[in-house]
């Protein structure tokens, strides 16, 4: 009984484990984001439009962000 215990905890955090990813530029952790914003995709100044009119699907991707602070990296998901 204990070693099925054990084993299904080995599985569990193997399957952990392969969910977390690692950011190629500085080693940090990946965190999927399932609204990341796309703004360099919306044509135009972004500053000065307004994203009233645009709906969020259109806006929005889901992404793997590094969560270091001072790392930029993402991927869509």
């Amino acid at each position: 009984m204990t070693e099925e215990r054990a084993q299904e905890r080995r599985r569990s955090s193997t399957q952990a484990q392969a969910r977390q990813k690692r950011c190629p530029w500085c080693q940090g952790q990946l965190v999927l984001e399932p609204s990341f914003p796309i703004r360099a995709m919306i044509p135009g100044d972004v500053r000065a439009r307004g994203e009233d009119h645009i709906p969020e699907a259109l806006r929005t991707i889901r992404a793997w962000v590094c969560a270091t602070p001072h790392c930029r990296y993402r991927e869509s998901a």
